[in-house]
């Protein structure tokens, strides 16, 4: 079963800190307060802050100017496993690759946006999904085989949802992430049949 430790370090690496980029969608619903005497902020290391206002009573934290800004680990940590990871049910898929895969990819376009583009993805192999846990049982049967190759399909299958978004000014930096987590991929797999052996 897949292990959601094994991912984080990879997103928060290509992450960063604080955004107020007005190309991003996420600066329609900036934070409310300055930081540093500057307005506009509306992510941080990767949690915008309608997802970070959104997930706070649910995961027990404060929606503060502090929390946001800084941005505590343990807050971190909380939004990614419980607000991504668990909603995917990701615990339950096999392959460790394509958990992460997915969880990247929930985490970039929201839990429906890439639920619903697994769900066509799977569609295309015959598999009817209404939710992320049946779809995380549907790539369970179809990955019995040859999850390698489930897998790459997966990457090319993101690939061209980033290049049907028509974002130039992103898509460079969107797909060098997508060949980093690739590798990453393919060492989990051969890590796994070595374990194997």
């Amino acid at each position: 079963m897949a292990n959601s430790n094994n991912i984080t370090p990879f997103i928060t690496k290509w992450e960063g800190g604080l955004s107020r980029n007005p190309a991003d969608s996420a600066s329609a619903n900036p934070a409310p307060w300055p930081y540093k005497g500057v307005t506009g902020w509306h992510t941080n290391k990767g949690v915008t802050y309608s997802t970070f206002v959104s997930l706070a009573p649910l995961l027990k934290y404060q929606a503060t100017p502090d929390n946001f800004f800084i941005m505590p680990n343990e807050i971190w940590n909380k939004i990614f496993k419980r607000g991504y990871w668990d909603s995917w049910h990701l615990d339950k898929l096999n392959s460790q690759s394509i958990a992460d895969l997915i969880a990247d990819f929930a985490w970039g376009s929201g839990i429906a946006g890439s639920f619903n583009s697994i769900k066509k993805y799977l569609a295309t192999k015959g598999y009817s999904v209404k939710n992320t846990f049946e779809a995380v049982e549907a790539l369970n049967k179809i990955t019995v085989i040859n999850g390698k190759e489930i897998f790459l399909e997966l990457v090319k299958w993101r690939e061209n949802f980033f290049k049907g978004l028509n974002q130039p000014a992103f898509t460079t930096g969107w797909l060098n992430r997508l060949n980093d987590l690739k590798n990453l991929g393919l060492q989990t797999i051969q890590k796994k049949k070595l374990d194997q052996s």
